[in-house]
């Protein structure tokens, strides 16, 4: 969009009637100034023209500028009709508004009619509706159409609404006179910012990148809503690996004159714990705010969902989804039974620091737990056929995404979005790769086994899943182990599948040299893959620095483990200076800002694990640089994989059949 105040008001103009648009082209560049006032102008930056639908309300501006021709004549689409018919909309226009109605996100069909008339077919969404009104605006709607089309308006103005008080918050440093934050642990000044903006909305995504205190933001939220006698209840669903982390930031970061009652959802429940649960659910609020705390991956099956619907049943609650992310794929269990338990609360928050992390159509099922009104889409196939462009074998592939910034518009006035480097003033991160030749033993089984995939792949179909589960048997191989299994499913493919390989490690002996090397008293964190790896490293670590040296984390480690190992990891008195873990389990929504030094044995196939794993030492309260080491096997799959990641590409969109030959 064109600055108005950077252009010189002028009047060589061409003005044209197009379809039923107004098409507006200026002699001189600067001239464009002259239509900021024609409504519902916009700047189509491609052909350097400005465009407005051809409604009386333009037509009168122009007029009155002096710039509309004679040959054009007062807009007609007065003439224009909109009504329901069972479960479409049908617009029937002159022949002329074609144009406009070409334009709808959700067309159907045009039929022909007598003379110069004509009939459009649309589905009923927000996002036609919204058209319509903005396309047609003297058009004339029945009875039935009129009762859709003020439910949109409602929704247009709330969120100009919203984004007019967003604005508002953003240009001033309100204050919130009204609550008292936790004085011990005062908040950052942007916590307070979005607190104070967000408080009061039903729905809201904080997009806060990872590290700059999306947690407190929320605790703070709920304690000024169970202040207000809003809600007495909350639910937050989270992944397993920081339940426990929950219950210590509410701890820590409430304020001290709130109290609260928080309890845990333990997988596998039996009879005492479930009766444990149920008191709690009984148990008359009073002062205390409850804290419901689950686990994402229970909500695939039916019985924490039954537990979470009594506990909303009971209490006004609001229902916060930490990495929401988890939650993006429509057609799975768990959406849908959290998107099921969301309509149970008045109060719904989202939370990710990557809410995108394959392409644009990840937000529709963050966005439709909040309120599936904000993208006006009751079905993920006209929301996809909307915003993504397919191709491939029979137009299933996803192959590139359109009316983007329609969508960013859609979602924004529900929306913040916080980045570290905006807002924290944290040391920098610096990147390192140590380059290992795999040993003799190692090599063989590697190349053995790629001449052996690329057999296989070469002489069937193969699903991206395959591809993927014959890649992670090589990268077992990097690491040390020989895959014993020939199970194509990825759930096969664990420690348990696999034998050490004898003679040298080329990864392990590298590490342990570097750790030797280094400054013994700085604290390391150690990612890899596998569990049989993660066992290798704290076996050879314990040897060589003491039995005390090393904790880990990962899928293993009961929940009381993994909460001493990361708290006695981060205590600068205890001897503990190895943190070993695997991403997918203890990359997520943990601090451990006490390492300034991050090792990666092995990469996750995942953007999304890399960049959490990395920011668990670099977030608030880190003082040093952060130091970030690969280890890269010379001639693996190594080398392509951290690429790739370091690129910010999807593994999943790059590995297929063919081009797995440029991968191994």
């Amino acid at each position: 969009m064109l600055d108005w105040t950077q252009l010189q008001t002028g009047t060589n103009m061409k003005v044209e009637l197009n379809s039923g648009r107004l098409v507006m082209r200026p002699e001189k560049p600067r001239d464009y100034t002259i239509v900021k006032d024609v409504p519902g102008a916009e700047y189509e930056s491609g052909i350097a023209r400005w465009v407005a639908p051809h409604s009386s309300a333009s037509h009168k501006v122009l007029v009155k500028l002096g710039l509309m021709p004679n040959n054009i004549a007062a807009p007609t689409n007065g003439e224009v009709q909109i009504y329901k018919l069972k479960n479409t909309l049908v617009l029937e226009s002159p022949i002329q508004y074609a144009g406009l109605a070409k334009a709808f996100p959700d067309r159907r069909f045009w039929q022909p009619s007598q003379g110069k008339v004509g009939a459009w077919i649309f589905s009923p969404t927000a996002s036609n509706i919204a058209h319509a009104i903005k396309a047609f605006p003297d058009a004339r709607w029945d009875e039935a159409s009129t009762v859709l089309r003020l439910e949109v308006e409602k929704q247009i103005s709330i969120s100009r609404l919203m984004a007019e008080a967003k604005n508002a918050a953003e240009a001033s440093s309100l204050k919130s006179p009204d609550y008292k934050f936790n004085a011990e642990f005062p908040p950052f000044a942007h916590q307070e910012h979005v607190f104070t903006l967000s408080r009061d909305s039903e729905e809201f995504a904080l997009f806060m990148e990872m590290g700059t205190g999306k947690t407190r933001v929320v605790i703070d939220t709920a304690t000024y809503l169970f202040q207000q006698g809003k809600i007495n209840g909350v639910i937050v669903i989270c992944p397993n690996s920081i339940k426990s982390t929950w219950t210590e930031e509410i701890e820590k970061m409430a304020p001290e004159w709130s109290t609260h009652d928080v309890t845990m959802w333990q997988s596998g429940a039996g009879k005492k714990v479930l009766d444990k649960l149920h008191g709690f659910m009984m148990k008359e609020s009073g002062t205390s705010l409850k804290w419901f705390v689950t686990n994402v991956e229970g909500y695939s099956t039916g019985k924490l969902f039954e537990k979470a619907a009594d506990f909303a049943a009971l209490h006004k609650c609001m229902i916060v989804i930490d990495e929401s992310s988890r939650v993006k794929t429509p057609s799975a269990k768990r959406t849908k039974n959290i998107t099921k338990l969301g309509r149970k609360a008045k109060y719904k928050r989202i939370m990710s620091g990557t809410p995108v992390t394959q392409g644009p159509l990840d937000l529709y099922g963050q966005f439709r737990f909040l309120d599936p009104h904000i993208l006006g889409y009751g079905s993920y196939y006209a929301f996809r056929n909307r915003y993504a462009i397919m191709g491939g074998f029979q137009q299933k592939a996803v192959v590139g995404y359109s009316y983007v910034e329609e969508l960013v518009g859609l979602v924004d006035p529900y929306t913040y979005r916080v980045l570290r480097a905006d807002c924290i003033d944290l040391p920098e991160k610096v990147y390192q790769k140590l380059t290992i030749q795999l040993g003799p033993e190692q090599r063989r089984a590697y190349d053995q086994m790629k001449n052996d995939m690329l057999t296989d792949l070469g002489e069937h179909k193969v699903s991206v899943t395959i591809v993927i589960t014959q890649l992670l048997r090589l990268q077992q191989i990097v690491g040390g182990f020989l895959p014993v299994t020939t199970h194509n499913d990825l759930t096969m493919l664990s420690e348990t599948h696999t034998e050490k390989i004898e003679g040298k490690n080329a990864k392990m002996d590298t590490l342990t040299e570097f750790l030797q090397e280094g400054d013994q008293s700085a604290k390391a964190i150690v990612w890899a893959r596998f569990r049989a790896e993660i066992d290798m490293i704290a076996d050879t670590l314990r040897e060589k620095f003491g039995v005390e040296s090393v904790v880990e984390f990962h899928g293993g480690t009961s929940a009381d483990a993994r909460t001493k190992a990361r708290l006695d990891f981060q205590d600068p008195t205890s001897p503990v200076r190895f943190f070993i873990g695997q991403t997918e389990t203890g990359g997520l929504g943990i601090t451990l800002t006490a390492a300034s030094l991050v090792v990666y044995f092995s990469n996750s196939f995942s953007l999304e694990s890399r960049l959490q794993s990395e920011d668990r030492a670099h977030r608030i309260g880190q003082t040093k640089t952060v130091t970030y080491i690969d280890l890269v096997a010379e001639k693996t799959l190594d080398a392509k994989l951290l690429k790739a990641l370091r690129a910010k590409k999807n593994l999943a969109d790059l590995v297929t059949g063919d081009n797995v030959s440029e991968w191994v």
